[in-house]
């Protein structure tokens, strides 16, 4: 049975949160599992690991960086380079409470329609109205944002082959790929800018708007949607509680 976005989304931010508080390597390790069971059970896991590996490069970066930069006992690597212990245990687990963190986000995103997740948040923010919050333009803006995700793509395929054709080489180890991921965001950027302008144009032209198809229908939370909420919560307790 399918469970209603809302309860999607109040599961992960309930495993998201302690994972921030998590600084065992126990507790990251069980959030490893978590998450390879969760993209398991839905046939996500070729997806969801093919769009976090740029991720995972980052994070494996700042391990690097960390252990290269920051101060303490150190040791020879390779009886030549001196890296900080302290600075690479810190390091690591940043790296990989970060692709945690965002590999979390994109199973969601990966198991949820845009539309209905965008509803999902609007009904989590909806007691900020009072507040003053234009509530269903924050919906309108998150829902662009994964509209946005095809034309990202495409703009990523094409400017990689701009830097192909111009000659720029890249091989798949990762040293290799962190020099790509340094150089690519610029030309990519730009890319988007103008995409993102034709964008804005053409809902301006059509008129667009928030309407009630475009927000997902009606939601409705269930029996089963308390369930996983609940078992969430529990979950989370428990690995802040074994991570200590």
């Amino acid at each position: 049975m399918s469970l209603d976005p809302r309860s999607r989304l109040i599961s992960i931010l309930f495993l998201m949160f302690p994972l921030l508080l998590t600084p065992s390597w126990i507790g990251l390790g069980i959030y490893v599992l978590i998450l390879l069971l969760g993209m398991w059970l839905t046939g996500k896991l070729k997806a969801v690991g093919r769009l976090i590996f740029p991720v995972t490069l980052l994070g494996l970066s700042i391990a690097v960086f960390s252990a290269l930069a920051s101060p303490g006992e150190r040791i020879l690597l390779g009886g030549t380079l001196p890296i900080s212990v302290e600075g690479l245990e810190v390091g690591t687990k940043s790296g990989i409470r970060m692709v945690e963190l965002v590999a979390l986000g994109t199973l969601l995103a990966a198991t949820t329609p845009p539309a209905k997740l965008a509803a999902a948040l609007g009904w989590i923010i909806s007691p900020t109205r009072r507040l003053g919050v234009d509530v269903p333009s924050l919906e309108f803006v998150v829902l662009l944002v994964f509209r946005f995700v095809p034309i990202l793509k495409s703009e990523l395929a094409a400017t990689e082959t701009a830097m192909y054709l111009r000659g720029a080489r890249y091989g798949r180890n990762p040293i290799d790929q962190i020099r790509r991921l340094s150089v690519l965001p610029v030309p990519l950027l730009r890319r988007l800018l103008v995409a993102a302008d034709e964008m804005a144009i053409a809902l301006l032209s059509r008129g667009y708007r928030l309407d009630d198809r475009t927000r997902g229908g009606d939601l409705q939370i269930r029996r089963v949607d308390l369930l996983a909420m609940g078992g969430s919560a529990i979950l989370a307790i428990c690995v802040v509680a074994v991570s200590r």
